[in-house]
């Protein structure tokens, strides 16, 4: 009954581009990104390095850019950003440790 959760069906569709796009096959993994984007409502970029025990609260309005690093067992409620202010620098994208809580609303 798990799978028919709509966060984990998201995660599912994380874990597959994610894995598609780091084999080389990045037309397939741009079109599941993109169809996962249009029925989730949320951005999880395929190169954003996500850990075991990764959790959703709820699957709506995330949006996790693509130098991002998240660690294990992490839980994290809807309507989080995990971002960088400015686009034109390398630097500034947020790297979540292992066991942490992003509550509703953080823009990180």
């Amino acid at each position: 009954m798990a799978f028919l959760s709509p966060e984990v069906r998201l995660l599912f569709y994380y874990r597959l581009y994610s894995e598609l796009y780091m084999l080389g096959f990045k037309n397939i993994s741009y079109f599941l990104y993109c169809r996962a984007k249009r029925i989730y409502a949320s951005d999880i970029h395929p190169c954003c390095k996500i850990g075991a025990g990764f959790r959703l609260g709820h699957h709506m309005n995330i949006v996790i850019g693509p130098d991002a690093i998240i660690g294990k067992n992490v839980y994290i409620f809807n309507g989080v950003t995990l971002g960088k202010r400015y686009t034109n620098t390398k630097d500034g994208m947020p790297v979540i440790g292992d066991n942490v809580v992003i509550g509703t609303g953080a823009k990180l």
